[in-house]
């Protein structure tokens, strides 16, 4: 075991970037950003909207998917028919409260799958009540473990049949690090599932998508621009860093690049580049997903962003896949839509 541990960490250590002098005071502000009932693990009313009149039947549909959740349920019981016999190792990475693993092992265990463990490992090195929570309110605590020191430090003690990552990988400075880690502890068949966003750092915008985005602004009334996560009014868009003093966003455009570098894609499906800045934490509350005029407007938004994706004018800024070490046939969502494609060169403008 120790020496498992010790081998993982030896092999990694190649890839290890530089610390960022301010990390640690960045990621200690991490609980409190996020600790005002908005977070994209909780998405808006209008971003359900949004998911169910788009994504689930244009994009998931087509993959027996209806959202993220569904997506690793999905791919956890395809690897339990794949190997029957085996206890399903599976580590999750930026788990948050861990309530979408306790949902998840509540599933598995709801479909008489029972032979698995999840063991939660959060950004931040500490493990709260909340966190422990979770898995007891939905009995689970047997199967859903939370382990401390963050994901920088992550140590499998065991290799991972299954790694997990929803939303988390935009909140890590020390991408080289993490994804050695995960292609490492993997077994020779694991998966690696992720859930992500793959734009501009900081949840900005790339130039070419910003001109958009403002010309949209224009057509909202005044009560559509209240920043939430901000507090405060935006009458006319500010294309906002919000890895300032936090971690949230802080590499994500090279996300996808080293993905591509690092490991194989079963299953590729990217999306959403402009739409996010509608419908995500800071302006989505909002909206009402019950009017009709918001409804077509987040329409109109989605066909734009459809429009420019394709053609290659934007890039995808979202990001659903499943990862693999051995070169497999991609399933793709559209076969323009490549990983290689969906890459935004920051040397372009």
């Amino acid at each position: 075991m120790d020496n498992y541990r010790k081998g993982s960490a030896d092999r990694a250590g190649s890839f290890i970037a530089a610390h960022d002098k301010d990390y640690q005071g960045r990621l200690n502000q991490e609980p409190a950003y996020f600790g005002q009932g908005m977070s994209a693990h909780e998405p808006t009313a209008i971003s359900h909207y949004w998911a169910n009149a788009h994504l689930a039947p244009q994009k998931f549909k087509q993959f027996g998917i209806t959202d993220a959740e569904q997506f690793f349920y999905l791919y956890v019981k395809k690897y339990h028919e794949r190997f029957p016999e085996r206890n399903i190792q599976v580590a999750s990475l930026g788990t948050g409260n861990s309530d979408m693993e306790s949902r998840l092992a509540r599933k598995l265990l709801d479909n008489n799958i029972s032979s698995f463990t999840i063991v939660c490992i959060d950004v931040t090195a500490s493990i709260t009540k909340i966190q422990l929570g979770y898995s007891r309110s939905l009995d689970v605590a047997d199967y859903v473990f939370t382990q401390a020191g963050g994901v920088t430090a992550w140590l499998p003690e065991t290799p991972c049949d299954i790694v997990l990552c929803n939303q988390g990988l935009h909140h890590v400075l020390e991408l080289e690090s993490l994804l050695a880690m995960i292609k490492i502890s993997l077994v020779a068949e694991g998966l690696f599932l992720v859930a992500d966003i793959i734009g501009k750092n900081g949840h900005q915008l790339w130039p070419e998508a910003l001109g958009h985005v403002e010309e949209f602004w224009k057509q909202l009334p005044a009560r559509y621009k209240y920043n939430h996560m901000l507090k405060r009014l935006e009458l006319r868009f500010t294309n906002h860093d919000y890895s300032t003093g936090t971690l949230d966003g802080v590499r994500s455009q090279e996300i996808l690049p080293m993905l591509n570098s690092l490991f194989n894609y079963e299953l590729f499906i990217p999306f959403a580049n402009i739409v996010p800045v509608f419908v995500g934490s800071p302006f989505g509350y909002n909206f009402n997903a019950d009017s009709e005029w918001d409804q077509d407007f987040i329409d109109r938004v989605h066909e734009r962003d459809e429009q420019g994706i394709l053609s290659g004018e934007l890039r995808p800024a979202q990001l659903l896949a499943a990862l693999c070490k051995e070169p497999v046939q991609t399933r793709l969502v559209d076969p323009r839509l490549t990983p290689e494609f969906c890459v935004r060169h920051t040397s372009y403008r």
